[in-house]
């Protein structure tokens, strides 16, 4: 409903022609590929890396493999579909804080872009979670090791110079440099942790 109106309001303070220009202009010669540039963090880059994509500080639109595609929203659909599950006997309060920590943890498995600064957002997800952490509880211990790890991977920069920081090219390279992704993982993770401590509580 929020994202709704946000898109109502927009397209009456701007009209239909400015987002038409948007969709034309920044979205549509963008469709069906992917950045492997190694702030791009999203599940697609990632795997595109890992698979031997263009080198990590490419900036150039590659066409998006059908089985990473097809990765990606299997990826998504399972998640959803056991967050449904797991969700139903939370209070309501518990359900929608958690409902809106796990939309932001599953932005870079969702979108093909998901550029390091936006772990902004995820500090967002990561607070609403420290209060269930601080909720004595089933699972309480788990759930903070999981939010550690999650802050842990997401915030943590390697300097420039560090041997493996986009250089040295090879899996275990790529492998290493996926650290946010992982990290938005951990917070997926938590917020099922969260969900199964308060549901065992209720």
């Amino acid at each position: 409903m929020t994202i709704a109106t946000a898109l109502a309001l927009s397209v009456l303070a701007y009209g239909v022609d400015v987002h038409r220009a948007w969709l034309g202009d920044a979205i549509g010669p963008h469709a069906g590929t992917v950045l492997t540039a190694l702030n791009n963090q999203s599940l697609v880059a990632q795997l595109a890396r890992l698979l031997g994509g263009d080198p990590v500080h490419s900036y150039r639109p590659s066409p998006l493999p059908v089985v990473l595609a097809a990765t990606r929203w299997t990826v998504v659909a399972a998640v959803v579909l056991a967050w449904i599950a797991i969700r139903r006997g939370l209070p309501a309060r518990a359900a929608l804080d958690l409902d809106f920590a796990l939309g932001i943890a599953l932005m870079p498995f969702v979108s093909p872009i998901f550029w390091l600064h936006y772990f902004l957002l995820s500090l967002v997800a990561l607070l609403v979670l420290s209060r269930h952490a601080a909720r004595a509880g089933p699972g309480t211990w788990l759930l903070r090791g999981t939010l550690a790890a999650a802050y842990l991977l997401a915030a943590w920069y390697p300097p420039p110079d560090t041997t493996w920081y986009g250089r040295a090219p090879g899996f275990w390279t790529e492998l290493l440099n996926g650290r946010f992704f992982y990290g938005s993982g951990f917070l997926a993770a938590a917020c099922f942790i969260a969900a199964r401590g308060r549901s065992g509580a209720a």
